[in-house]
């Protein structure tokens, strides 16, 4: 009988081993680690839009290498980098402080259990922290409309560059502008994301007789989409031979890829700069049909979050069976 059991027993030891040898991460550093993801992430995000920081550099080397820039790889190949960045960190920690890192039954002394006293989430915290994307989308995203709207009200300022500086207040956010378009300074670029592409114009304009070695204040923007580059067509205001009235919108800095462009051209930008937005007052920059958009955007990371802490959680349910029966094999 007792060699029966004996046999069991040794069966069972053998199915589950004495200790469930996983890594898992410790509470501290796994909010770390979401917390770095979720930064990381909303960064690319940032730096690949507006094609500034190392999401610039990487697509001014691949313009300068194919003559046009992927988004989505500038993207993929930024995100690599952050998480090798993290993976180094990760194992650098590992080595000198390991308890930080990960919850293992190695580092525990014996008869004390890597999950005693640590509870998984209950589902409440799970729901909760899942629908604080939607939540912050429904309040930020209606604020956003609204401040939109209060904009088309502000008023349109006048600048005529033949005159003298004319200084613009600090609310300003629509100006007309009257000067001469620097057509052989204008740089373009081509940005592409799967079958659509974006071209990006920059054009300087500035006063009569305007030469090279004086820095230029006003720098004017425009992109046009399309599935071909027939598609993309400059816009008719950068056409303009002689002088030009140019209305848009004031705010924001020139790009990476913008500004090494327009230095290759020899402009030189005045300290401080402004760039112009070719846009009219009366466009809606932000519509009810982006809040759907973003509101969507953030319902996509909210299913994320619940889909990943509740795998999150039946991965410590399980771990938690398998030291159970682990126990009482030992016993």
């Amino acid at each position: 009988m007792s060699d029966r059991m004996s046999g069991t027993a040794a069966r069972s030891s053998w199915a589950v081993p004495a200790r469930y040898s996983a890594r898992r991460m410790t509470r501290c550093f796994k909010a770390v680690y979401y917390s770095y993801v979720t930064a990381t992430f909303a960064y690319t995000l940032y730096s690949t839009f507006y094609a500034t920081g190392p999401a610039g550099y990487l697509m001014q080397l691949e313009l300068d290498l194919f003559g046009r820039a992927e988004l989505k790889i500038t993207a993929m190949l930024l995100m690599l980098g952050w998480v090798f960045g993290f993976r180094l960190v990760v194992e650098i920690a590992s080595k000198l402080i390991p308890s930080i890192v990960w919850i293992d039954g190695d580092l525990h002394p014996p008869g004390l259990q890597p999950n005693d006293g640590v509870r998984p989430l209950s589902w409440k915290k799970i729901m909760g922290i899942s629908a604080t994307p939607t939540l912050i989308g429904s309040i930020v995203l209606p604020c956003m409309y609204v401040i939109s709207q209060q904009e088309r009200q502000r008023p349109v300022y006048s600048i005529d560059l033949s005159s003298s500086a004319v200084d613009l207040p600090r609310d300003a956010t629509f100006v007309e502008v009257t000067g001469v378009i620097a057509r052989t300074h204008v740089v373009s670029f081509e940005l592409t994301s799967d079958t659509l592409s974006v071209h990006e114009w920059y054009a300087p304009i500035t006063e009569e007789g305007w030469t090279p070695n004086r820095p230029v204040r006003y720098v004017v923007y425009a992109k046009a989409e399309g599935h071909s580059d027939r598609d993309a067509v400059q816009p008719i205001d950068l056409l303009q031979s002689g002088i030009a009235r140019i209305k848009g919108r004031i705010g924001g800095s020139l790009s990476t890829i913008a500004e090494n462009g327009l230095r290759s051209r020899g402009v030189t930008l005045a300290s401080p700069y402004v760039l112009i937005t070719l846009e009219s007052r009366d466009h809606t920059a932000f519509s009810w049909e982006d809040v759907a958009i973003y509101m969507g955007v953030a319902a996509f990371f909210s299913v994320f979050l619940l889909v990943g802490l509740a795998r999150g959680r039946s991965v410590e349910g399980r771990a938690r069976a398998i030291e159970a029966r682990s126990g009482a094999c030992e016993r």
